[in-house]
């Protein structure tokens, strides 16, 4: 896991993506709309889910997960499914943004707790527009 920007008092977006170019567009998209979020960049999923079995995820703090769905070795919905047996991360937002727009994968998303699922949209300009309503509710609007 790598952090992309770190700024003080700010809160932590974790980006669970392992295509190279989404996770470069997702972090642009982001970073040049809050000025207050500490970007992390995991593009090994395997290693997040050795996290949150461990417990250690909890020591990062994280204030929002962008989870995508179809990853090598480890799925967005392992994930998904490992988050939703431990108490500790309940209110833990868990947002899968995923290019999939199959009913499979929405309907075990939201069996396994996921909080929002987001369709990747075709252009940059649409990204930011969606990353920058998900990123304003979770982390500013909704209280949890």
């Amino acid at each position: 896991m790598d952090q992309v920007n770190n700024t003080c008092n700010s809160k932590n977006i974790f980006i669970i993506e392992d295509r190279v170019e989404d996770m470069e567009l997702i972090t642009r998209a982001i970073s040049r709309q809050f000025d207050n979020v500490n970007l992390v960049a995991v593009p090994a999923s395997e290693d997040l889910l050795k996290q949150i079995t461990s417990g250690d995820l909890k020591k990062s703090r994280p204030h929002l997960l962008l989870i995508d769905i179809n990853m090598p070795k480890v799925s967005g919905i392992d994930l998904l499914k490992a988050l939703s047996i431990k108490e500790e991360y309940n209110k833990l937002p868990r947002v899968v943004l995923s290019s999939s727009d199959h009913h499979k994968d929405l309907d075990a998303a939201y069996s396994h707790k996921a909080n929002s699922y987001v369709i990747k949209p075709g252009s940059y300009s649409d990204l930011k527009i969606k990353l920058k309503s998900v990123v304003d509710y979770w982390l500013y609007t909704n209280t949890n």
